[in-house]
Order: C-alpha cells, then structure tokens, then sequence
C-alpha cells in the first residue's frame, strides 16, 4: 500500500498483481547478497554501503522513469522520437501538441513525419484537423486529397477524422475550412478503386459528401450524393436519415426526392427472400421502416407545404 501511494508517480507496473511474479526476478539477487561468501566480505558497513547503493539506484531508476510517465505530453513525444516510422506514435505526438495549446507546434510535427512518411493518410488528415486550431489553411485539403485518392483506404479512421472536421465547421470553430473541402476530399477517397472493397465505407463517404453539400447550400449536390448512396446500398435507415437531414436543413422538397427515388429504384433492390424466424423478422423490421418513412413523407409534406405559404405571404 505503501509503495502504491507515496509521492513517486509509478508507472502501472507497479501494481499490486504485479508484486508476488516479481519476488521470483530479485529471489536470486537476495539470496547471492545473503550467500555466506557474500555475506563475509560484507560486514559492518560494507553491508550498509552496498544495500544503500542499490537502493539508491532503484531509486534514481524510478524516479526518471515515472517522470516521463507521469507526463502525458513528454511521454507521447518521447514514444514519437523512438518509433520515427509509426503513423500512430507521430499522430499521438501531435495530438499531445494540440491537447497542450501548441498547435503550430503539432503542424510542425506532422511535416516532419510527413517527410519521413510520405504516403500517410492518417497524417495528411491530421495536418487538416490541425488547421482548424491554427487557422492557417495552407496546402493541407491539397495534399490530403492526394493522398486519399490512391493506395489503402482505413475507412473508419478517415470517416471519423473527417466527420469531425465537418462537426467543427458546423460549429464555428474551423474558420480556415469550408465544407465544400471536407466534400472535396470525401470524393477523392471515392475515387479510389479500393473504396469499393467495402460498400459500408463507401456509402458513408457518399452521405458525407451529401451532408456537406446541405452546409454549403447545395441541396441539388447533396440530392444527387444521397441518390448514390442509394445505388450502393439502398438501406432504408440511410435513406431516412438522409431525408431527414435535408428537410431539417430547409430543403424539405428534395427530401420528398429522394424518398420518391428509393421508392422506384433502392425498394425493388432490396433482398427479403428466406424462410423461418429470420425471415419473419425481417418482414416484421421492414414494415416498421416502411411505417416509419410514411410518417416522415407526411412531415416533409407538412414542412413543403409550410414554405410555401411563407412564399405566398412574402
């Protein structure tokens, strides 16, 4: 207990499952000290000195050890320095700049990997999230679409880091962005042939695009991305959600659109066949969805019919 909360920041190691497997690595070391021949030249303060050396040494070798991991940001930064080549430990190093408020230091950081590696996505998306901090946009949404547009596509990372530029920008805290940039690099990485490996990945890039068209006041861009989607993956959650986003966005009209298209192109697409439990399941699922999108047709109706009555006042 003791040894658990002194004033040292130990690393986790020194935990208390960790104390009996250890006893075994220094039993050798304190039966030699307690070995007779040992034991004989040590005597009186021979003894003393040695047992205060090592425990001095232990001590120091603690102590340096636990200041770096007791320190976020010095340790992220040291594990970036020993592992030059590691996208992940160079990406953690320059998330600790930013978490610290030195983001011109974190874009430092990532040109400097980015020389060494050069093909990196997670880096290139980095440097674009990085300039939301620092206002400076630079060549980064460049570069970045270059990047994305060939080699491997990490589908998650890269929705995620882009969801959250667009989440910044709709909030006003990346003036040096437009969602039009965020749109611009979604379809690079559409335009990559291995984006189609996995339909998922593609048909959330495609929503991406559609939604930072409705931020940048292109329903039409944003109709024709939401149609894609569909003829990927006619989903009729994806569908919904997607209508949904456009008539809370003030385009109620297309997302009766777009609802009318999945109802003559994406609903014949979708695979219902099967026998049992499954299939009854399946049945019972679709007619709740199919409940639920009459629903929301009445309300775009409503919101379509309520704009044009603000049209006629006006």
């Amino acid at each position: 207990h003791l040894l658990e909360t002194w004033a040292t920041p130990l690393e986790i190691a020194f935990e208390h499952r960790n104390y009996l497997p250890a006893l075994l690595l220094f039993w050798p070391l304190a039966q030699l000290l307690a070995s007779a021949r040992v034991a004989a030249w040590m005597s009186g303060w021979g003894t003393v000195l040695v047992g205060g050396a090592l425990l001095l040494f232990l001590s120091v070798n603690t102590v340096s050890r636990s200041a770096l991991w007791g320190s976020p940001f010095h340790l992220a930064i040291a594990w970036a320095e020993e592992n030059p080549l590691s996208e992940r430990a160079q990406g953690y190093a320059a998330e600790a700049y930013v978490m610290f408020g030195m983001p011109q230091k974190a874009e430092q950081h990532m040109e400097r990997a980015l020389q060494k590696l050069p093909h990196s996505k997670p880096l290139v998306l980095g440097g674009m999230q990085v300039v939301c901090m620092t206002g400076e946009r630079r060549d980064w949404v460049e570069r970045t679409e270059q990047a994305l547009e060939h080699g491997e596509v990490r589908g998650y990372f890269s929705l995620e880091a882009l969801e959250n530029i667009l989440n910044l920008i709709e909030r006003g805290y990346c003036d040096a962005l437009q969602p039009q940039d965020v749109r611009r690099v979604a379809e690079a990485l559409l335009r990559n042939p291995a984006s189609y490996v996995w339909l998922g990945s593609n048909q959330a890039f495609t929503y991406l695009v559609g939604r930072a068209s409705l931020m940048a006041g292109e329903p039409d861009a944003a109709l024709a991305a939401f149609r894609r989607m569909v003829d990927v993956i006619p989903e009729l959650d994806g569908v919904m959600q997607a209508a949904a986003l456009m008539g809370a966005s003030g385009y109620p009209r297309e997302g009766l659109e777009l609802l009318d298209y999945w109802q003559e192109v994406g609903k014949k697409r979708i695979n219902m066949k099967g026998t049992g439990k499954s299939a009854l399941l399946r049945k019972r699922h679709r007619k709740m969805m199919l409940d639920e999108l009459q629903n929301m047709r009445m309300v775009l109706e409503a919101d379509v019919r309520s704009l044009e009555e603000v049209k006629r006042h006006d």
